[in-house]
């Protein structure tokens, strides 16, 4: 009898544990046949799921972002005060901060060696502002509908913080930011 195997199950799974061996090795020190080894499966198993690295690569990022917002989401649907929801947000972020690390370094793996030009970017390039998009909007409409420069502020706030405790483990943590988020929420509720 033939194996039934979901497609969409395992695409997110070989999705998952990709993300590992990226974040490891960088966007280029990966081919397919090392995620083909590293992952179990026939590298033809790859190409059956994706037509390149580069597409694993902008769908697993898509597929990371989407997860993402639902964690968040799942966690700050039953907090009614917008200052409650940032500090949900800074919280799981602070919670899954070597996960954001690794998100980090590997996006600015992708960015340092990218081959595309401001004319000319590769469509995975430009995956990676849609993300942030998708991130904005999840905070802009979730969070207490804060407007657009608000939730950019907020997603800067993350990203910074998170850099900078690359730089130095003992700087400031995310959820230390949330009363400087709390009340930006509180001057833009004011405007």
């Amino acid at each position: 009898m033939p194996k039934i195997v979901d497609h969409e199950k395992m695409r997110a799974t070989l999705m998952e544990r990709a993300f590992g061996l990226f974040a490891e090795q960088g966007f280029h020190g990966v081919s397919m046949r090392d995620l083909g080894v590293k992952l179990e499966v026939s590298t033809g198993t790859l190409y059956h799921y994706f037509s390149n690295k580069n597409d694993l690569f902008a769908a697993m990022i898509q597929h990371l972002v989407q997860g993402d917002i639902q964690d968040v989401l799942g966690q700050i649907q039953e907090l009614s005060q917008p200052q409650e929801r940032i500090r949900a947000v800074l919280k799981h972020v602070s919670e899954k901060e070597t996960y954001f690390h690794n998100l980090l370094f590997l996006l600015f793996d992708f960015y340092r060696t990218r081959q595309d030009t401001a004319e000319a970017p590769s469509p995975t390039a430009s995956f990676f502002t849609e993300s942030l998009r998708f991130y904005r909007e999840a905070i802009s409409e979730n969070m207490g509908h804060l407007d657009e420069r608000t939730a950019q502020m907020l997603i800067s706030t993350i990203i910074g913080t998170l850099v900078q405790r690359i730089l130095d483990p003992t700087a400031l943590t995310l959820e230390s930011m949330a009363p400087y988020m709390e009340a930006l929420n509180e001057i833009h509720a004011t405007n």
